[in-house]
C-alpha cells in the first residue's frame, strides 16, 4: 500500500510537470502546451526512488517555482482585467477571456499549494518516523542489555 502510495504521488509529479503545472486544464491552452517545461524528468531525479528524501526536495522546489509562475500569471491576468474595466476600449471577449484565465491560475494556485504542504508534510513524517525509529531501537538495546546481566548473574 505503501509503494502504491508512493507511485501515486510520483504520477501526480510527473503529470504536473508534463502538462505545464495545469491540474485544471485551460480552455485557452492547447492540449500540447507545456509552457516552457519539456515534461522529462532529469536522469537524477528519475534514478532516485520515490520515497527519498532527495526525491521530495527535488519535487518540492519544482511545485515552488511552478507556483510562483502562476501567481506571476493570475497578478497578470489581474492587471489585464484591470485594464480592460478602466480603459476606454470595453472589450467583453477579452475581459471574459481574462477573468477565465484568473480563474483557472486561482485554481491551479490552490492545487500546488496543497501538493506542496503535501510534500511538506510527507518529509515531516519521515523524520519523525526515523527518529522513533531510533528511539525504539534504543529501548529495545537496552532491554536486551539488561535481560542478558540478569542470565550472567543468575548463571553465577
Amino acid at each position: 500500500l505503501g509503494e502504491l502510495h508512493a507511485e501515486l504521488q510520483e504520477l501526480e509529479s510527473q503529470i504536473i510537470l508534463t502538462q505545464g503545472q495545469s491540474a485544471i486544464p485551460s480552455p485557452h491552452t492547447p492540449p500540447n502546451s507545456n509552457n516552457g517545461h519539456d515534461g522529462y524528468m532529469s536522469p537524477v531525479v528519475a534514478a532516485a526512488p520515490p520515497n527519498s528524501g532527495f526525491a521530495n526536495d527535488l519535487r518540492l522546489v519544482s511545485l515552488e517555482k511552478q507556483l510562483n509562475i502562476e501567481l506571476k500569471v493570475k497578478q497578470g491576468a489581474e492587471n489585464m482585467i484591470q485594464s480592460l474595466t478602466s480603459g476606454h476600449s470595453r472589450d467583453k471577449k477579452l475581459l471574459a477571456e481574462a477573468q477565465q484565465m484568473l480563474g483557472d491560475s486561482r485554481a491551479k494556485i490552490e492545487y500546488l499549494r496543497m501538493r506542496i504542504l503535501k510534500v511538506k508534510q510527507s518529509r515531516q513524517q519521515k523524520s519523525q518516523d526515523h527518529s522513533s525509529n531510533g528511539d525504539l531501537s534504543n529501548k529495545g538495546l537496552t532491554y536486551h542489555d539488561v535481560v542478558h546481566k540478569t542470565m550472567v548473574t543468575g548463571c553465577q
